[in-house]
């Protein structure tokens, strides 16, 4: 196939950091130039040596490697106990406006409303987790609530879960939504209680939108959350430090509003405007010198 398509440079994206190897040989053989972008490093993945050897091969082959956070692309290379001298971060894209003016959710509504947005995966995403910190007894009562948005085939355990600790009055499923923005409409923050990640969009969306953070520090989320300014970092995913987390975000509820403010702000100086056309732009790069060798 790729001697008969002839492409210019091959595009590969890694959902983790194992996948994509079989490409190697097809295209080394093909002399055909690629590009990795990988969107997760599962830092406690097990890799054994003939799996890092291949992965070495194939992510030294490439014209570039991209990962979405620097924490991932620094976890990458202490697995292969080695650098990669074309490694770089390339963030992706957003579906909400960039310069967007600031908006909060109706003052009128008492409740303060947590939004973890993304697949029910409960493994990697922590929804289980978080559910188990919220189910103690000092969280019953207050005028708090948790928004799920998203679909996954564990739906049906974690509505199990949540009736069978009687948090049906205060964790509700949102579904899919096509519109983004609706949910920063209505929710105050964006909750990312993950125990794996490369950088989460949903997070960046919230924060473009305003939204102070609620999450663990892992991966690239510390990258754009700043702990106790622009939101509240657990160290990690356990029910403990989630509780006492979300307890921060409790007693700063009156200075949230501000802190989206901030948030809003500071995302927009560490993010480009658009990561698509800076993606393009380094595609481009790759590409135009061996043309140039081709074609003088």
């Amino acid at each position: 196939m790729l001697e008969t398509f002839k492409p210019d440079l091959v595009v590969i994206s890694q959902a983790r950091q194992d996948e994509g190897l079989d490409w190697h040989d097809d295209l080394v053989g093909a002399g055909v130039p690629y590009v990795v972008v990988n969107e997760l490093v599962v830092e406690a993945l097990y890799l054994e040596d003939d799996t890092t050897d291949r992965l070495s091969a194939f992510l030294l082959g490439a014209s570039a490697t991209y990962c979405v956070s620097r924490r991932n692309l620094e976890a990458l290379q202490q697995q292969l106990g080695r650098a990669l001298p074309f490694g770089d971060v390339q963030p992706n894209p957003f579906r909400v406006p960039y310069t967007g003016a600031f908006t909060w959710p109706d003052a009128a509504d008492p409740v303060l409303r947590l939004a973890l947005v993304g697949r029910l995966d409960p493994d990697s995403k922590g929804h289980r987790v978080l559910l188990e910190a919220f189910r103690r007894q000092h969280w019953r009562g207050r005028s708090i609530c948790l928004h799920f948005y998203g679909d996954g085939s564990a739906r049906r355990a974690l509505e199990r879960l949540i009736k069978w600790w009687g948090l049906e009055n205060q964790v509700c499923f949102e579904g899919h939504v096509s519109n983004v923005n609706d949910i920063w409409k209505r929710c105050h923050v964006v909750t990312q209680p993950s125990r794996e990640e490369g950088t989460p969009i949903a997070m960046i969306e919230g924060l473009l939108s305003g939204r102070p953070a609620l999450a663990t520090a892992v991966a690239g989320i510390p990258e754009f959350v700043d702990d106790g300014q622009t939101g509240f970092l657990a160290p990690a995913c356990t029910a403990d430090l989630i509780d006492t987390a979300m307890e921060h975000l409790w007693l700063a509820r009156d200075n949230l509003r501000e802190m989206g403010r901030t948030a809003q702000q500071r995302v927009r100086e560490r993010l480009p405007a658009s990561p698509a056309d800076l993606f393009a732009n380094r595609l481009e790069a790759l590409v135009i010198p061996q043309k140039n060798e081709i074609c003088p």
